[in-house]
């Protein structure tokens, strides 16, 4: 393949397909780990404002039936505060059972919606 002049068109040709695939993959790779990257860290932050409802939840005296939370551009988080039932008896007015929900997404507008959901046991004195 090797012409007595130089390099041939066609193994110019092969090198630079070689290498647009060798480009094509790394570049896959930077742009997967990213993704994955920008998804645990979105988790997180998430997971650290369900951890912060539920420790102001827990940590109030006061015991308020409803919804409650707060949101921001790509987060929302609802607090449901309710008493344990087994159908319709209550088993006490002192335990609760706290859940915390956060919903969120890459963006403000993202239609893909994760969530992570929290909950836990209140005992009041």
């Amino acid at each position: 393949m090797n012409s007595k002049k130089g390099y041939s068109l066609i193994e110019i040709a092969v090198g630079l397909v070689i290498i647009v695939i060798f480009l094509f993959c790394t570049g896959s790779l930077i742009n997967a780990s990213f993704t994955n990257y920008r998804l645990v860290l979105q988790r997180s932050e998430a997971l650290d404002m369900a951890i912060e409802e539920m420790e102001n939840v827990l940590q109030s005296d006061d015991v308020t039936l409803g919804n409650v939370g707060h949101e921001t551009d790509t987060m929302k988080s609802r607090v449901t505060i309710e008493k344990i039932k087994d159908g319709n008896k209550v088993y006490d007015d002192k335990i609760y059972l706290v859940t915390v929900r956060v919903e969120y997404s890459k963006t403000p507008r993202s239609a893909q919606k994760n969530s992570i959901e929290l909950q836990s046991l209140k005992v009041m004195k």
